[in-house]
């Protein structure tokens, strides 16, 4: 069965901005698949969350979107907001855990010695990697090779309106992160390995 696809325009904005922000094609294709199904004009009634990336107003706001309708802007902001969620928390399943559950959600569990909860892992984390195994496969990238090293750290908004959940802090639960990423890790290597075999 076929993978669903963006339309090529917004494939390329897509594209676009995740090299722009280093997060790997396939993950930011299967984000905005899980977030939106690719329709941009997408809102979900209960919590605000808009547009192709289903940023929420504040995020929006604080990473400069002024219409969350807007692809480009959507996809660079949602991306940009992704890849330094990864720098924050150094794994893409946790950064992807801190997109759908909120960044202080996570930060507050890893300073309490938790995790995310099972939800988000089943309905949103698992998904996502599912469907980004699958564009992977089918831009030849093999799957162990999507996660790289970030390019340049992004762009992230300074200032003393800046919500704490778009630029990486800098506090205690550093230790706790690095041990969510190196969990995280282990996880996509089972998860990589059991898919393929």
């Amino acid at each position: 069965m076929p993978i669903a696809q963006p339309s090529p325009s917004i494939r390329q904005i897509i594209e676009a901005a995740a090299a722009r922000f280093g997060v790997p094609l396939p993950i930011a294709l299967a984000v905005a698949y899980v977030e939106s199904r690719f329709n941009p004009e997408a809102r979900n009634s209960r919590s605000g969350a808009t547009g192709l990336f289903q940023l929420m107003p504040a995020t929006a706001e604080a990473l400069g979107v002024t219409d969350m309708t807007d692809s480009a802007q959507s996809a660079n902001a949602g991306l940009r907001f992704l890849a330094n969620l990864r720098k924050r928390w150094g794994s893409w399943s946790a950064a992807l855990a801190a997109y759908n559950w909120g960044p202080g959600n996570l930060g507050r569990a890893l300073e309490e010695g938790r995790s995310w909860p099972g939800s988000v892992q089943a309905n949103y984390i698992d998904p996502v990697i599912v469907r980004a195994q699958s564009y992977a496969h089918e831009l030849g990238i093999p799957w162990h090779e999507v996660p790289p090293a970030p390019p340049t750290p992004p762009e992230a908004p300074s200032g003393p309106d800046t919500p704490s959940d778009v630029t990486p802090p800098v506090g205690p639960a550093t230790a706790l992160a690095t041990a969510a990423a190196v969990l995280g890790l282990l996880w996509l290597l089972n998860r990589a390995r059991g898919a393929s075999v």
